[in-house]
């Protein structure tokens, strides 16, 4: 049995006469990310550089204008053998990434590696912390967000990979599902909003 829903809008535009254009915001979050201490590690590696201007170039405006009057995004380089973390404080939101991810951004596709970030990144962007969600539905948002970014041609290589360790996840089946939809109908019209389809994940 499946079931279908349509995410509502979260971000508000505040229009002012000063505001900052696309350009102009992805240049300062940009500008924000090397200054900080914490991302030095990124900072002094050229390649590193390279892949987070990418990854902010990539920025539709909502989430421009979201994460410049949000609070901080944090990326810390951190040892693990898994995937990508999110931890969200008052004041900050910390994404730990790991060196499966480095290891694609150093490879000939670093997108692989910026769409596990992006998927990260949306958890925050659609304030999961905030909310009280099924696990899955919230696994899927982030999805879309990787999908706004231009990623989710990239992100659904990253699940496939997965899926070949953990053949019988439906978990990442009912993903590929999502992102191929979206795909699909971004080829055949306008998607503003994403179309979920959630299955039961007994079966």
């Amino acid at each position: 049995m499946s079931s279908s829903f349509n995410f509502k809008p979260i971000i508000k535009f505040i229009h002012k006469k000063n505001q900052l254009s696309k350009i102009e915001g992805i240049a300062l979050l940009t500008s924000r990310f090397m200054q900080n201490p914490n991302h030095r590690w990124a900072a002094q590696n050229p390649r590193l550089c390279k892949v987070f201007e990418l990854f902010f170039n990539c920025f539709p405006e909502k989430a421009v204008s979201h994460f410049l009057q949000k609070e901080e995004l944090i990326f810390i380089n951190h040892s693990g053998t898994h995937g990508l973390t999110y931890f969200s404080h008052p004041e900050k939101h910390l994404v730990l990434i790991f060196p499966d991810v480095i290891q694609y951004f150093h490879s000939p596709l670093p997108t692989l590696g910026l769409a596990v970030v992006a998927h990260e990144v949306g958890h925050i962007y659609f304030e999961h912390y905030r909310k009280k969600m099924d696990p899955l539905e919230a696994q899927i948002e982030a999805d879309y967000f990787a999908y706004m970014l231009g990623l989710g041609g990239d992100l659904y290589s990253v699940l496939e990979e997965e899926q070949e360790v953990n053949p019988s996840s439906s978990e990442i089946e009912i993903r590929l599902e999502n992102i191929a939809h979206w795909m699909d109908s971004q080829n055949t019209s306008h998607v503003s909003m994403p179309h979920v389809i959630l299955k039961n994940k007994n079966l």
